[in-house]
């Protein structure tokens, strides 16, 4: 077993044809890759110091809360087998034991580890390429700029999130590489005082679908690979991107040694731009943890069917496309260097320059500044943006004569940005004649989300769909528009544990009287959720949706003390027989004999243990049944279980089957199968 050390990645050799970490010449993945735990060490609080008695992170900071949040973050990732178990504390720092563990402690030993990285992840790697064992190490001290910068959950001035460095390091501890598409997760630099790499790109989705794919995923999704070659041969270490011009999608790839074959075995479908670029900035040798000789980087940016007319290549679920790219060699003609932001119309001024993604605001017109080679006497005709709808403002570009960038006056342009409910990532192309530059994902347009809508007809029990209050304790539906993603994320299941249930689910929360409930399921049109035990005893609770710190109006709703719902599949209830095989037609139950059925919405239960049983009525055959007992479940939160006696006098077949309690009945049109 080799224990490899990360400093946000590990060296690859021979490259990968995926962005892929190595091991040996294996791309690596995870052993385990559902209920992966990770603990967080018991040293991790708001306020920590390091050993200087400067603080590691924020006073203000919830730590808990933001490794909580980068772990959901992977799990919650449509069409991905990935899924992280709810975070966990330990007083152990790291090891080769068999724990996967955060830690952010100031010793000697993990300073030298560090170094300048802002996270280090620690592995234990089997012979065959499985990771076994991660160890995620924070910096205790991080120096930028000759400014001391602490981490902190809420993007204080001068401070590094924690939430987006956890992601991106438990990127690496499911086997990723770093990505050339700078808006990514997994790029490797991250600005202080943003959090737009908390969101994954489709970049690092990619690599989720190609690695870790769900059951089925695979023909919902198109694969595209080729090579890259010069007339000298194969390119060795050129990045590929699969540019989608509709939607702004990105995804990279590198090609391999020794044949220039690069793949993207999972992407989603669309038409596709497809150019190599090399590794010369911002994306080096040395990003991939990679030497100079390992790659061929003097040669010139390249589009499938030549700059002055690249071709689409089209991706269809389940085929797999080819694009096989040309390249000529040689120093760049026209190059991107440094891009930077400055305010609308404006002159001699400049913001945010650094390597990484430039964050827009959609609505919000902004000038962008860019320098390199062979820009001078760029045309309106030579610029386009993929991605977020962005355009030019007409008669905009000029040169900055106020101002150098690496020697040079940069160019200068203003832009439209329209306002859109959704983040999008927009990459810059720059087209002269059969020459190509790039800004690959250099652009988050960060949208202004519209607030979730709902109504208090849209919330009802989830189970019989019945509307006029909230239980303590039900589990229920809330319809509307804008109420979360695209499409929807869930924990699998309707039904779970309590302690599997998160409290913020794909940017979603909903708090009820300010408690936030437990989510199964939210999307754009519906969210499943356990109503808070906390409101029992209220006349009213006040309902609130938030979606990515966007707000509802919030809804007064009246609290029932019970609105029962029996758990059914189409018309006929979930139930189980006295020997534990299902109740169905085919497999009825006789009469006298014991039946559980299961139901939400029984409201408070009373007793120790806490029964309904003394509170409750069943009717099978709209006959009396003996109830046995009826509590709350021990697993499955929401959920109560009914045991019973069908009667004697029950007529065999459909036989119709309701609950009440405190006044209210379950729904009508349930049956149960009676011999």
């Amino acid at each position: 077993m080799l224990r490899v050390l990360l400093l946000a990645f590990v060296i690859a050799a021979p490259l990968a044809p995926y962005a892929r970490i190595m091991s040996n010449g294996i791309p690596i993945r995870r052993a385990e890759f559902s209920g992966v735990r990770f603990l967080m060490n018991d040293r991790i609080e708001a306020g920590i110091l390091n050993a200087e008695g400067l603080p590691m992170i924020t006073a203000g900071s919830n730590p808990e809360a933001a490794l909580a949040a980068a772990l959901r973050t992977w799990s919650e990732v449509p069409g991905s087998a990935v899924r992280f178990a709810p975070l966990g504390r330990t007083p152990n720092v790291n090891g080769t034991d068999g724990i996967n563990v955060f830690v952010m402690a100031d010793t000697p030993e993990i300073r030298s580890v560090v170094g300048q990285a802002l996270g280090v992840t620690l592995m234990a790697i089997s012979s065959e390429g499985l990771i076994l064992e991660t160890d995620i190490l924070f910096n205790p001290n991080i120096v930028r700029d000759g400014r001391r910068l602490p981490f902190s959950t809420n993007l204080a001035p001068n401070t590094i999130d924690l939430q987006t460095i956890a992601l991106h390091e438990l990127g690496h501890a499911l086997g990723a590489n770093h990505s050339n598409l700078l808006a990514a997760t997994m790029f490797e630099f991250t600005p202080s005082q943003t959090r737009f790499q908390s969101t994954l790109s489709p970049d690092d989705i990619a690599f989720l679908h190609d690695v870790y794919p769900a059951e089925g995923m695979e023909a919902s999704l198109g694969a595209l690979r080729g090579t890259v070659r010069s007339p000298a041969g194969p390119v060795r270490g050129a990045l590929v991107t699969a540019l989608d011009p509709a939607t702004g999608v990105a995804v990279g790839a590198l090609s391999s040694v020794p044949d220039g074959s690069w793949a993207m075995p999972r992407i989603p479908p669309g038409r596709y731009l497809v150019y190599a670029e090399p590794l010369d900035g911002p994306v080096t040798p040395a990003s991939m943890r990679l030497s100079d000789s390992d790659v061929d980087a003097a040669f010139r940016t390249a589009f499938l069917g030549g700059a002055a007319s690249p071709q689409t290549v089209e991706v269809s679920p389940g085929t797999t496309a080819i694009a096989e790219i040309a390249v000529d060699m040689g120093p760049p003609d026209l190059d991107i260097r440094l891009v930077a932001l400055g305010a609308l119309s404006g002159a001699g001024d400049l913001r945010d320059l650094r390597p990484g993604a430039l964050q827009l605001t959609a609505g919000t017109p902004v000038d962008v500044l860019i320098s390199g080679t062979g820009l001078q006497g760029l045309t309106e005709r030579e610029i386009e943006f993929f991605g977020g709808g962005i355009r030019l403002v007409p008669g905009s570009v000029r040169t900055e004569t106020r101002l150098r960038l690496d020697g040079v006056a940069p160019i200068r342009m203003s832009l439209f940005v329209p306002v859109r409910a959704a983040r999008t990532i927009s990459t810059l192309v720059l087209r002269r004649g059969d020459l190509a530059a790039v800004h690959s994902g250099g652009f988050v347009v960060e949208g202004v989300p519209t607030p979730p809508i709902f109504s208090a007809a849209g919330v009802v029990n989830a189970v019989s769909l019945a509307p006029g209050g909230i239980v303590p304790g039900e589990i229920v539906s809330i319809s509307g528009r804008d109420l979360g993603p695209v499409p929807g994320v869930g924990i699998g299941t309707l039904t779970a544990p309590s302690e599997a249930l998160p409290a913020a689910l794909a940017g979603v929360t909903v708090e009820i009287d300010g408690v936030p409930a437990p989510l199964f399921f939210v999307s754009e049109t519906e969210i499943r959720a356990l109503v808070p035990w906390a409101i029992a005893g209220r006349n009213t609770a006040t309902v609130r949706v938030i979606v990515n710190n966007s707000t509802s109006a919030a809804l007064s709703l009246k609290v029932l003390a019970a609105r029962p719902g029996v758990f059914a599949m189409d018309g006929h209830a979930v139930a189980t027989n006295e020997d534990g095989s299902p109740n169905n037609p085919d497999n009825p139950a006789p009469r006298d004999s014991e039946i559980v059925l299961h139901a939400t919405g029984l409201g408070v239960a009373a007793g120790d243990p806490p029964t309904h049983t003394d509170l409750l009525a069943l009717s099978i055959d709209n006959r009396p049944a003996r109830v046995l007992y009826a509590r709350p479940h021990p697993d499955l939160a929401g959920v109560s279980e009914i045991r019973a006696l069908i009667p004697m006098g029950a007529k065999p077949g459909a036989a119709p089957v309701r609950i009440a309690i405190g006044g209210a009945f379950s729904q009508t049109g349930l049956t149960v199968a009676v011999k």
